[in-house]
């Protein structure tokens, strides 16, 4: 199938992270169009002087991108993080003591229990976040303390380009890779009556949490990727092609 036959893909991330999902569906010959659900937002942060750290936890890239200032002694303490790419910028930032991953804050919290159950899971722990995390730990017998440092804001208008896309129906799949991502749009698809056009469009989910976001409108489909991560989003999406 040619680029010029195929149906457009809606890009909704945040514009950075929106940048290289394009390139890559520019190789892949695929045409897409973005428009961004969410915009993320620095907020002032400084470190309370009487926060007791013993270790770190990073449920998204940007919490390390926006952590201003990291005090030096924070970059020799355990880090659990969530997914490769946090992982990745975390060593590239200083980070070396990488105490446990996981695919998602879900799982990660399941490692969290299970060390916990044997003692082995440090008591005062750091959630460097943003503002409208999607999840919040629940652990016994550690604390855990929240650290905003971004905050994702919702856009409040679809673009014309984009209203004129759905409104003529040339929009065939729509990315999304998080549940305040798939809710924006649901709340601004009705806000302009489009919902109606969304019948032979296919929504490519992150999760099951962000596919239940989309289930009050009626989709051609809603497919989820088979792990929270970019990978199997797109291996998802490629599937549809074959």
């Amino acid at each position: 199938m040619t680029a010029t036959r195929t149906p457009v893909i809606l890009i909704t991330r945040p514009a950075e992270q929106a940048v290289k999902l394009a390139e890559e569906l520019r190789t892949r010959g695929l045409r897409f169009f973005s428009e961004p659900m969410l915009e993320i937002q620095p907020v002032s942060h400084r470190l309370p002087q009487d926060v007791q750290v013993d270790a770190l936890i990073f449920t998204s890239a940007r919490g390390v991108e926006h952590w201003q200032n990291i005090p030096q002694d924070m970059l020799q303490k355990p880090v659990y993080a969530v997914g490769k790419k946090t992982v990745a910028i975390l060593q590239e930032k200083g980070f070396r003591n990488i105490a446990g991953t996981a695919p998602s804050a879900r799982a990660l919290e399941t490692v969290f229990k299970r060390e916990s159950a044997k003692n082995r899971l440090p008591v005062h722990m750091l959630h460097i976040c943003g503002k409208d995390r999607a999840h919040h730990f629940d652990v016994k017998n550690t604390k855990i303390t929240s650290f905003t440092v971004y905050s994702a804001v919702r856009v409040e208008n679809f673009t014309k380009n984009l209203q004129s896309l759905l409104h003529n129906r040339e929009i065939g799949f729509v990315l999304f890779y998080s549940v305040r991502t798939a809710e924006n749009f649901i709340r601004l698809s009705k806000n302009y009556e489009l919902t109606e056009k969304y019948g032979q469009i296919t929504a490519i989910c992150i999760s099951t949490r962000t596919a239940q976001a989309l289930k009050d409108v009626q989709w051609g489909n809603i497919l989820t990727a088979e792990k929270p991560d970019h990978a199997h989003m797109l291996h998802c999406l490629e599937q549809q092609f074959l």
